[in-house]
């Protein structure tokens, strides 16, 4: 059956924040804490902390670190890649790390903004 893909990210703000409140990391800050644990589950964790391209005039295009599913390209063009039956290994602008058993999509040259 499909894979489950867990996005995450070492820079959300928003989590940052929940962990300084409540001392538990969500699993979507930083990952599973043991990814290897998850070998041969239908789970695959992708990285998107690299994915955040700033714009022509320098600013991020997600200033909060937290709406990268939405605000970043290269993020939304793999979600809807995923949600149309893509095989992870056949998604463009991912990087495969399998000894540490996740993804990371890496982020292609910015070509201005798009809705």
């Amino acid at each position: 059956f499909p894979a489950i893909d867990v996005l995450e990210s070492v820079s959300r703000l928003a989590l940052d924040i929940s962990f300084a409140v409540h001392k538990v990391r969500r699993l979507g800050h930083c990952g599973a804490p043991d990814r290897n644990a998850f070998r041969g589950r239908p789970f695959a964790f992708v990285n998107c902390s690299a994915a955040n391209p700033h714009n022509a005039r320098g600013e991020r295009l997600d200033m909060q670190w937290h709406q990268y599913y939405r605000l970043v390209p290269a993020v939304r063009d793999d979600i809807a890649a995923v949600m149309a039956g893509r095989e992870d290994d056949a998604l463009p602008n991912r990087t495969r790390y399998e000894a540490e058993n996740f993804w990371r999509i890496d982020q292609p040259p910015f070509d201005g903004w798009r809705v």
